[in-house]
């Protein structure tokens, strides 16, 4: 699933740490022990347009291999654009970057999720920081020699049900607007990619799903010192509305109160509930079940579980 949704954790009064996480056919990369997988990207034409100086490259194709990296939503990534000349001074002018060949423009990104309520309507971005060296030479052009990429811009990526072998990311003008992202600069110039890609896994998990889980929580043991009682607080920090549908301890001699489930919390709101420990040393299992709803319409996105262990006493 990828609905980019945080869900605080907090034991004790002690928040811990949360964060978006990949997850490979439903399962997070640390659920599945590895902590980085590859990934390969590719595209048809794409469009560097810098308007303040008339300036459009348009290239052919796009394409990109990278890692994404378990723990959050952040992937980094190379990727080179082909094929590519300044538009209408295709005769005067040739572009690429340093050390690659004439029409090739090479990047590297650093990319995390992100998801924004827009007009009512909860839509899902990649955020891309990339870097950039644009060279354009020749005899009769009149642009700047060399130019450096900067800022941030967003693709708006699937919704969760659209989830797939192939994640599709498409580049515009509208996604930077809407995503509220500071926007990419080429120069002193506001700049602006436009263009779709595909990523997909490449490495042992080739041809799997690739998304970003709905709710990540703290995944270390919740360890009680004795038989006490802890007090866990979960708390939906994106612009959709979570409903936690069970919160169940399925093994080990524990007692935790119902004051969470079946409630529904919107952005910044949250609920908590008290977990006790009724004999030492044992330990057990935490089960949170949750859907993720449209802000406006209630209309269902996803839904998720996660599982956290309980440790009490010295095992």
């Amino acid at each position: 699933m990828t609905t980019v949704l945080a869900l605080t954790f907090a034991i004790a009064g002690v928040a811990s740490a949360h964060a978006e996480e990949w997850e490979i056919k439903d399962e997070p990369l640390s659920s599945l022990e590895i902590s980085k997988e590859t990934l390969t990207s590719s595209g048809g034409a794409f469009e560097l347009t810098v308007p303040t100086l008339s300036l459009t490259i348009k290239c052919s194709s796009e394409s990109g291999s990278g890692e994404i990296l378990a723990g959050g939503s952040t992937s980094k990534a190379s990727l080179e654009l082909s094929g590519c000349a300044v538009s209408k001074a295709e005769k005067t002018c040739s572009v690429k970057s340093p050390g690659k060949s004439s029409g090739v423009l090479a990047a590297t990104t650093t990319t995390k999720s992100l998801v924004k309520e827009v007009s009512k309507v909860t839509k899902f971005y990649d955020e891309v920081v990339p870097a950039m060296t644009v060279e354009i030479s020749g005899a009769e052009c009149s642009f700047p020699s060399k130019l450096e990429m900067s800022g941030t811009t967003a693709a708006e990526v699937p919704k969760p049900e659209e989830e797939a072998t192939e994640r599709v990311r498409k580049f515009s003008k509208t996604s930077v607007e809407q995503s509220g992202v500071s926007g990419l600069k080429l120069g002193k110039d506001q700049a602006f990619l436009i263009g779709e890609d595909k990523e997909a896994l490449s490495g042992s998990h080739k041809k799997e799903a690739l998304g970003i889980t709905d709710v990540v929580t703290d995944p270390s043991q919740l360890i009680f010192l004795g038989l006490e009682r802890l007090t866990i607080t979960l708390e939906n920090t994106a612009p959709v509305l979570v409903e936690y549908t069970a919160v169940i301890v399925e093994a080990g001699p524990y007692f935790l109160n119902q004051g969470c489930t079946g409630r529904t919390f919107s952005k910044n709101q949250g609920c908590a509930f008290g977990v006790e420990c009724q004999a030492s040393p044992s330990t057990g299992t935490m089960l949170v079940e949750w859907n993720v709803l449209e802000l406006s319409s209630e209309e269902l996105i996803s839904d998720g579980e996660r599982k956290v262990r309980l440790t009490c006493g010295i095992v």
